[in-house]
């Protein structure tokens, strides 16, 4: 270490050693006959390394004073309180992830920062961020932000792994505000500062005066509809006032350039058009006595001024230019004014016309041709829609923006027939009113479909039920043998969306059958198939998409040997996917394409191998949406809910619930990490965790907790619970378990009733490790701190 005279002080610092085996690696040294000892912990960065001196701290490098290089220990920017015993930079990791500016195509510029460093990047304009950072838990978060949108913080911990990305997830910042900026020019003023300028949102003003040159912003205002008002005062100069829509979508508005008059005619307040001749003139002028109106060109004789005067337009449509010509009492002509309105009096619709359509799911193009621009226009056709909205914007069917041809389309969604004439409003810029209807009608004519077609053995009889998109009158033809079906039931003749049909059948015969369908006035819908009576229908399916998978899970029965899983495109015919055996009362069908809707059956079957009726149906969609990690900030799980291993991992950042007799199914390799200290699902319902040897479910507290009891998360039970949760091949890592007493005896003498099988307990225990579960079976318990194996209490 050199002064800036350039006297070395001391040279050479060697490497760091650990002087007394605490694990820390120190560096000695002697300056001036007092020794320094160089380490993370009795002289971090926070400090100075040097009595009474503020600057070099140890990682800053101050040319011919003081150079952090080779002295034999390395600092991390991001972790000043300690040295590491290895070069950071060779265990450096990534964060990277993605901001979606909401309604925007260009998502850059948002700065991202890691809470609690100096670490931080912006966006590109695909929203795509990356920071480089060394291996280590940050335990305080991302923040995101913006000028004009909302800032967000994710408030948990991120692991870094050394030489590994990870990945946060996407988020999306919703605009809050816009900067509205303008320039004005005052007639006959000398200081503009005095303008007065006030942006109005529903009564709640913002006020401020433009710079000397009449140049103004306001910086930030919230989204919203606004009137801009903008005045001078002591004088007679007139109010110009300005509407003005903030929304989503753009952050810079520029006001177009103000003039604000002292001399000045308004006709209909300020109006752009009119349907009437018969109008007010608002006139103003300080020093007028007399005045002379004039439109397009021919003069009235001159008259008194008064500030506002009823007159009438010149006939004919079309615009109508009002000039003021105001005289003093002397007769000087003082500066005129000049105004203009556009006389509209009348609306020429030319058609309404209809595109082809045949029934359900087409879609149905209107068009109206108004022949003028800036109108409102809406199509009625009854028993279909009302006030239908058609526009002139170039999208949603419109050709050409702006060339007054008004369309809209619509997605056929009923199949009820449909013979019926459009009705089309037109309301005009001057809010004048036509209608037309089409020349043509509108026939739809639907051909039934039937779905979810089930025959379950109910009471020694064969139940046979199926849906309809549209009221429909439906038969049943059946018999013993294909192709000879000799007997006819009528199901129901009044017309249902669902059809119930009972058969006396023997026992283990097969029924061949063919459902028919009739709406009364399109093409008969048919469909076959055989049925017989089995043993009873499992329940209790449920399924969840993931991407590119499907978890499905069913009700055990203590009879099965085994349960067919069957798969379906169109809710009737179902194909055999998956055999499980008895102990597997789920399936992870990783087979479907995503953005597809599919439909599972379960039946089970007994040690003969008779199969039973097959469950009612369950049906979900994998997408590439459904891709982890998946962060929830609390929330309650209200029905049978399915979590997958391509979702993972579930990042519990909230306190969640599982409500009363409901089932939080874990599928093979789901990852659940609780974040932050002290969070806590409660089980009302039950959890059921089916993991494997190979891909173990796991549930963890947030990495920054392990050692510490007090900030553990936990699965609490109520007191009363009496559903048993199960989890199979689970690895639980340092979460606690317990019912929800205060006192933790009654914690012991009433444990959760919860059983592990085939699983790994991590945990770090104190003096009562808040662990008290029903049971573990053929489980491993892996434990640190000051505890023994009797305080990890289970029942049996």
């Amino acid at each position: 270490m050199q002064n800036a005279s350039g006297s070395v002080y001391y040279d050479g610092f060697g490497t760091p050693i650990d002087q007394i085996g605490d694990g820390v690696a120190e560096t000695l040294f002697e300056l001036n006959g007092a020794t320094y000892i160089v380490d993370g912990i009795n002289n971090p960065r926070s400090t100075p390394n040097f009595p009474n001196v503020d600057r070099p701290q140890p990682y800053e490098e101050i040319n011919n004073i003081w150079s952090p290089k080779n002295v034999g220990a390395w600092w991390d920017l991001n972790n000043p309180d300690q040295f590491p015993d290895v070069d950071p930079r060779a265990n450096m990791g990534t964060l990277a992830g993605q901001v979606i500016l909401d309604g925007f195509d260009n998502n850059s510029g948002v700065l991202v920062e890691v809470v609690g460093t100096s670490l931080n990047t912006m966006t590109d304009v695909q929203g795509n961020w990356s920071i480089s950072l060394t291996a280590r838990d940050y335990t305080k978060g991302i923040k995101f932000n913006k000028p004009h949108f909302e800032t967000q913080t994710k408030t948990r911990t991120y692991t870094v792994n050394g030489q590994e990305a990870t990945e946060v997830t996407s988020v999306t910042l919703i605009q809050q505000t816009a900067k509205v900026s303008g320039q004005v020019s005052i007639d006959d003023a000398a200081d503009f500062t005095q303008t007065i300028i006030t942006a109005d949102r529903q009564g709640q003003q913002t006020i401020i005066n433009p710079n000397a040159s009449g140049t103004f912003v306001f910086d930030a205002l919230p989204l919203g509809e606004y009137q801009f008002s903008i005045t001078y005062p002591n004088g007679s100069w007139e109010t110009v006032n300005i509407p003005l829509t903030l929304v989503s979508g753009q952050t810079e508005y520029t006001l177009p350039v103000t003039r604000v008059r002292n001399s000045f005619v308004n006709i209909d307040d300020g109006a752009l058009y009119t349907n009437s001749t018969a109008v007010t003139l608002s006139l103003t002028n300080a020093e007028a006595v007399t005045m002379v109106i004039s439109e397009n060109g021919s003069a009235l004789p001159s008259e008194s001024f008064v500030s506002e005067r009823s007159y009438t337009l010149t006939d004919g449509d079309g615009d109508k230019v009002i000039e003021v010509a105001f005289y003093d009492g002397s007769g000087v002509e003082l500066t005129p004014a000049t105004s203009t309105i556009l006389l509209d009096t009348q609306v020429n619709l030319s058609s309404l016309t209809m595109s082809d359509v045949s029934g359900l799911g087409d879609t149905l193009l209107i068009t109206l041709q108004a022949n003028e621009v800036n109108g409102q226009a809406t199509v009625t056709i009854p028993s279909l829609f009302n006030n239908l909205e058609l526009n002139d914007d170039g999208i949603d069917g419109d050709v050409v923006a702006g060339d007054g041809i008004y369309s809209g389309s619509y997605i056929i969604e009923t199949a009820q027939e449909i013979n019926a004439t459009a009705i089309a409003m037109f309301v005009d810029k001057a809010s004048n009113e036509a209608t037309i209807t089409s020349d043509t009608n509108l026939n739809i004519a639907t051909s039934p479909t039937i779905t979810n077609l089930l025959t379950q053995s109910v009471n020694g009889q064969l139940v046979i039920s199926f849906e309809t998109n549209e009221l429909t009158n439906s038969t049943i033809n059946f018999g013993t043998t294909e192709g000879d079906l000799d007997q006819t039931l009528t199901i129901n003749a009044d017309g249902q969306f669902v059809h119930i049909v009972t058969l006396d059948v023997v026992d283990s015969e097969t029924i061949f059958f063919e459902i028919i369908t009739s709406d009364g006035v399109t093409t008969n819908t048919s469909i076959n198939s055989r049925a017989q009576l089995n043993n009873n229908a499992l329940t209790g399916t449920n399924s969840d998409g993931g991407n590119g998978e499907i978890g499905i899970v069913w009700g055990e029965q203590a009879s099965a040997a085994n349960y067919n899983v069957y798969r379906s495109e169109d809710s009737n015919q179902f194909t055999l996917v998956a055999t499980t055996t008895s102990g597997t009362p789920y399936y992870v069908d990783n087979t479907v394409a995503n953005d597809i809707q599919y439909y599972y059956r379960v039946t089970w079957l007994n040690d003969s191998g008779e199969e039973s009726d097959q469950s009612e149906s369950t049906s979900a969609k994998a997408s590439i949406e459904n891709t982890g990690p998946t962060e929830l900030t609390g929330g309650v799980i209200a029905s049978n809910t399915v979590w997958l291993k391509s979702m993972s991992p579930y990042i519990i950042a909230g306190n969640m619930l599982v409500k009363e007799d409901k089932t939080l199914f874990l599928m093979p390799g789901v990852e659940v990490q609780f974040n932050g200290e002290n969070r806590h699902i409660y089980v009302d319902g039950k959890i059921m965790a089916y993991g494997s040897e190979s891909e173990m479910v796991t549930i963890s507290s947030d990495t920054a907790h392990y050692t510490n009891k007090t900030n553990q998360s936990a699965l609490i039970y109520p007191t009363d619970a009496n559903q048993n949760s199960v989890l199979s091949y689970t690895q639980l890592n340092y979460v606690k378990v317990f019912k929800d007493y205060e006192s933790e005896y009654s914690r012991r003498d009433y444990v959760a009733p919860l059983s592990l099988i085939d699983s790994e307990i991590n945990f770090y225990a104190g003096y009562r490790p808040d662990f008290y579960i029903k049971s573990a079976v053929d489980s491993v318990i892996n434990v640190s701190g000051y505890t023994t194996y009797s305080e990890l209490y289970c029942e049996y």
